[in-house]
């Protein structure tokens, strides 16, 4: 680092400042005199996240000498500490202190509190002022991974790039050197998400759209901008992973979801057994009252939803209420090519509750379901356990029948009558009604009209 410029103070200049001496007793209960020192450099302004250099003359002392502490205090509050070990009298002593960098602190006064103490534990204090400062930089360097940007000073401690951008942005802010020194700051996300100085962990700058827009860092408050809110009736959605979002909603039947933040949702794909699309913002719930969460994929423009009972992915209950789920081969939703169920719990397809013990799931043959080749069961939860099995679960319908174990699927598994096939394009609603209880389940299996799909 550059040696700053110090400032030559007298010691009796000092004892205006405060300075104090003072005595302690050895363990044979004599009075030791303190030690004495002078405090011979120190700079005129220090500035925020930098080193204070400061050196001290130690004239000859009888009793050898033990430590010079010097602290750095703002306030009545301790920001920095540091201990030079002074094995020698008659010598001057150099050091320096670092002046941490946070926000929203005003420029004032810093006091540097030196204490020097010898091995017969007197000291001798004296304390000194220094203007602090934050520094104001002409620029500052947004790095990304797509290159650096400089945004140039438009206000006090504000800066801002007026350019062409992603959706999404990331990256961290660095600043040039401060005055007089060779040290730069640093502004990142810590470990709690939260911006501070020192990280480089990078900022999310996120827009509505891609295209032309405006990145601003004020290195005094960290507040930057663009950050579109995301959320679901005035909820915040919960980043899942890069463009995936999650958000837990209590909802009645009908009732309206208006969603921000994803821009224009018009065109996404969405659970139609869950909501309707209304418009670029608006869903409405299609199924009855409940606890829903939905899941927002950004990339491929997909809604859809599961059930929840008391937070958690809910289970079907004895009384016909919760949720039923599909695990196995043959079907997957927004489709089977790329989100085929098969059998990993964690793709669990939940089926919509559209009243007291009824369930549906509307599929598209040659999309969503295989037109001749499926091999799918209804389980009570998303995960192994509670499951329809031939002795729970029966079908009229003339193409889909319930394996048993001896009829080639087994026992509650769904399978495609022999010499049948579903039409391709052509939507088919399972409805599973358990209103008799969970045990005596009965599926139909309606192919919608074209003009309903």
């Amino acid at each position: 680092m550059k040696r700053k410029r110090l400032n030559r103070i007298v010691l009796l200049g000092l004892v205006a400042l405060g300075m104090t001496t003072a005595q302690c007793t050895s363990d044979d209960d004599e009075s030791v005199a303190a030690p004495s020192f002078e405090i011979t450099a120190i700079p005129n302004v220090a500035y925020f996240g930098d080193s204070i250099d400061f050196e001290v003359h130690v004239p000859q002392s009888d009793i050898p000498l033990s430590t010079l502490k010097v602290s750095a205090l703002y306030g009545e509050e301790v920001m920095q500490q540091t201990v030079i070990r002074t094995k020698e009298s008659a010598c001057d002593y150099t050091g320096k202190i670092y002046f941490p960098y946070y926000a929203a602190i005003p420029d004032g006064q810093v006091r540097l509190q030196f204490v020097l103490q010898n091995i017969k534990f007197a000291t001798a204090e004296q304390v000194a002022e220094v203007t602090t400062k934050r520094a104001d930089f002409p620029f500052v360097t947004l790095h990304t991974d797509a290159g650096d940007y400089k945004m140039t000073r438009s206000s006090a401690y504000t800066y801002h790039y007026l350019g062409t951008f992603p959706k999404k942005i990331k990256g961290y802010i660095q600043t040039p050197s401060i005055e007089g020194s060779d040290r730069f700051l640093t502004f990142g996300l810590d470990n709690q998400g939260e911006v501070t100085e020192g990280a480089t962990e990078p900022l999310l700058f996120s827009n509505s759209a891609a295209g032309e827009y405006e990145l601003v860092f004020n290195t005094k408050d960290y507040q930057f901008s663009p950050q579109i809110s995301l959320q679901a009736n005035g909820i915040d959605l919960t980043v899942k992973s890069d463009e995936h979002y999650t958000v837990d909603l209590s909802l009645t039947a009908n009732q309206s979801v208006t969603v921000k933040g994803l821009g224009d949702i018009s065109d996404w794909w969405v659970d139609a057994d869950f909501f309707t699309l209304l418009s670029g913002d608006e869903l409405r719930l299609a199924a009855m009252n409940g606890t829903y969460r939905l899941s927002f994929d950004a990339v491929e423009k997909t809604i859809s939803a599961r059930v929840l009972l008391d937070g958690e992915l809910a289970s079907l209950q004895s009384d016909g209420t919760g949720a039923i789920w599909i695990i196995g081969e043959g079907v997957g939703k927004p489709n089977f090519t790329d989100y085929q169920v098969g059998w990993n719990t964690d793709n669990a397809l939940c089926l919509a509750p559209i009243a007291k013990g009824i369930y549906q799931i509307t599929l598209v043959a040659g999309t969503q379901i295989k037109t001749a080749d499926i091999n799918f069961k209804f389980f009570h939860q998303a995960g192994w356990g509670g499951e329809f099995s031939s002795q729970t679960l029966t079908s009229s319908s003339a193409l889909i029948f319930v394996g048993d174990g001896t009829n080639g699927r087994d026992s509650g598994n769904l399978g495609i009558i022999d010499g049948q096939t579903l039409e391709e394009n052509r939507a088919y609603r399972f409805t599973l009604d358990v209103t008799h209880g969970i045990d005596a389940g009965v599926l139909t299996v309606a192919a919608l009209p074209t003009d309903a799909q």
